[in-house]
């Protein structure tokens, strides 16, 4: 199987949508400022291989699903969205515990991974970014594995570097108060996230 468009612009398209401020993006910050680098290992895995597994299942017809029943995409934005705004106001809500916890005093595992990879099947900006390249796509020079790499190569690397902007944040903040705020304010971002993805038309 093979996919249509510029090799360059489906690189791009793939790189401005995981970039940008989103839920996992925001979950990855949070983890960073959290715990710190080596945290951010098992979530993002999972963040990443429920992408590669929505752009296969985009690949095989479950895009023509959403787009006949516009009541089954409805549903996942408002059960995707009231996931990520119960998770910002959770956040909020031990955001004093974990910024006096020592620095890397929590370390991620296969829970966070099998978390973050159930999380993206509800995550509407996760099935926007996947439906979206996918249309983008047609039969050129572009194959379905080097998609899938892409898939791969790209997420990770933004997501750590909200990750490594967490971290950063946590090693330069040392007062316990100004932590905490920093973390609700992350906590507050995420929940404001969920917010806008259900204001998305």
């Amino acid at each position: 199987m093979s996919l249509m468009g510029p090799p360059g612009a489906i690189v791009l398209l793939l790189f401005a949508a995981a970039v940008t401020p989103g839920p996992n993006n925001l979950l990855m910050l949070r983890l960073g400022l959290e715990s710190g680098l080596h945290a951010v290992l098992a979530p993002a895995t999972g963040v990443v291989m429920g992408g590669v597994v929505m752009l296969l299942l985009s690949c095989v017809g479950l895009a023509r699903a959403f787009a006949a029943h516009p009541g089954l995409r409805a549903a996942t934005t408002i059960c995707g969205a009231g996931c990520v705004m119960w998770l910002g106001v959770r956040l909020i809500c031990r955001s004093g515990a974990s910024a006096r916890a020592p620095l890397g005093s929590r370390t991620g595992g296969a829970c966070d991974l099998l978390r973050m990879f159930l999380f993206q099947f509800v995550n509407p900006k996760a099935w926007i970014l996947v439906l979206t390249v996918t249309a983008a796509a047609g039969d050129t020079s572009l194959s379905l594995v080097t998609l899938i790499v892409l898939f791969i190569l790209i997420p990770y690397g933004c997501l750590a570097l909200w990750a490594g902007g967490g971290s950063l944040a946590a090693s330069l903040v040392h007062d316990t108060r100004a932590r905490v705020r920093l973390e609700r304010s992350a906590g507050a971002m995420l929940a404001l996230s969920g917010l806008l993805l259900l204001c998305r038309p």
